[in-house]
């Protein structure tokens, strides 16, 4: 009989160690999830974002979206949505996928936090190996198909496109630099411009390289994918699945974000405009002075 319950006590014993250990092991990972190993995991949950999934799968992965956008079509006296728009907000990235009769056909991921970054490796299926939010369009994009800036009040969207035909899954990729992301820019100062594949013209070649300035300063925070049966030729900014500053404001905590994101690329504007200033004024200084030591010296008056 004490055989028994030494048998039962131990048992007991066995039972509420592995309990322990795996209340213990939650709380590790929830702290893991969410602490210091935060932009690990949700590298890995962007690396299985597809076309072609369901909406199911999306949620799933992502959780609740915080706005759903659509547009409707009505064919005979019948109202039915052309595509609807899911966008997510995690804690380092803004996600927006397009949905078309429960389907992803487009995606798109932005990044917010200054610290993240994502390899571009996996959903270009290995045909471009570099950092989403560290990157800049020249070191991106070598050949792009088009190029597209559009300029607003409160937007600025520069955006590059690549075609791999079958190794890319016959998907074009499309590398913005989104005001409503992190990193910097350099705007050409044209207020809308689209070239190739975003022309409406077809283009699925190489394009011609834009401002080589612009390309080397803009930062590329925002990966866009779409599936053929979307396309972005003729369609502007606005018709996209990616994020939209306007409507993420709308936001409280997005909204300080952004004021904060604001008064920070403010001051450095004026750090950057009081170097030009400096700069330009050393160069006069300097330029005058040369041409006072070129100034041939007044000619010596000599009695013979």
């Amino acid at each position: 009989m004490s055989a028994f319950t030494d048998g039962l006590t131990t048992f007991g014993a066995i039972l509420s160690a592995l309990i322990a250990s795996r209340t213990l092991w939650e709380l590790v990972r929830g702290w893991y999830v969410k602490g210091w190993g935060s932009r690990r995991h949700w590298r890995d949950k962007f690396n299985h974002l597809a076309n072609w999934t369901t909406d199911e799968y999306m949620a799933d992965l992502l959780g609740t979206p915080v706005f759903i956008n659509q547009r409707t079509t009505v064919d005979n006296q019948s109202t039915s949505p052309e595509w609807i728009d899911r966008t997510y907000s995690t804690p380092h990235a803004w996600v927006v996928t397009r949905s078309v009769e429960g389907k992803i056909q487009g995606w798109s991921v932005t990044i917010t936090d200054p610290k993240f970054w994502w390899d571009v490796e996996a959903p270009t299926f290995w045909q471009i190996k570099s950092r989403l939010g560290k990157a800049t369009i020249a070191n991106l994009v070598t050949k792009p198909s088009g190029s597209f800036e559009v300029r607003g009040a409160r937007m600025y969207i520069y955006a590059e496109s690549v075609y791999f035909g079958n190794p890319g899954a016959y998907q074009t990729y499309v590398f913005l630099h989104n005001n409503a992301g992190i990193g910097t820019c350099l705007p050409s100062g044209e207020n809308y411009v689209k070239t190739g594949s975003f022309a409406g013209n077809g283009v699925v070649g190489i394009a011609p390289v834009g401002n080589a300035d612009l390309r080397k300063a803009t930062t590329v925070n925002t990966l866009m994918v779409v599936s053929p049966s979307i396309n972005i030729g003729g369609s502007d900014s606005s018709d996209w699945p990616t994020v939209h500053r306007d409507q993420i404001r709308m936001l409280f905590r997005e909204a300080k974000v952004q004021r904060q994101r604001y008064m920070r690329e403010a001051r450095w504007r004026r750090i950057f405009a009081a170097r030009h200033w400096a700069n330009s004024l050393i160069r006069l200084v300097t330029t005058a002075g040369d041409k006072s030591k070129d100034r041939p010296l007044p000619a010596e008056d000599h009695e013979f």
